[in-house]
């Protein structure tokens, strides 16, 4: 790889930020950003990028933000529907708890424990 000739000002930062053994981290942030403006040929490589976008979420978002206007809005719009779905499932899920700790108590209580 010739680091020399990368153009992304985001990933010639992360270079400064980054040492030579970590320099792998340096080749997937150049493999992420030819997937922003690239389209995968083929199944593997659309794996590929995948795999990378889900282990380098913020980098991708700021990718995205870099070259390509047009993906980088509907990743902050799924990124949303993403969180507040996860707070609805966890909201949904603290209730159902609280229900069943109530149910248990109730039927404790029925059984002659004490409270």
């Amino acid at each position: 790889m010739e680091y020399s000739k990368i153009t992304s000002d985001y990933i010639r930062s992360r270079i400064a930020q980054t040492s030579w053994a970590d320099r792998e981290y340096i080749d997937d942030l150049v493999r992420l950003a030819r997937s922003v403006t690239q389209k995968p040929t083929g199944a593997l490589q659309a794996w590929g990028r995948d795999v990378l976008e889900r282990k380098y979420p913020g980098e991708w978002l700021e990718l995205c933000r870099e070259h390509s206007e047009e993906k980088y809005q509907p990743e902050l719009a799924r990124r949303k529907e993403v969180r507040e779905a996860k707070a609805k499932r966890e909201a949904e899920s603290e209730a159902e708890s609280e229900a069943e700790e109530i149910q248990s108590r109730e039927d404790w209580e029925k059984a002659g424990g004490r409270p």
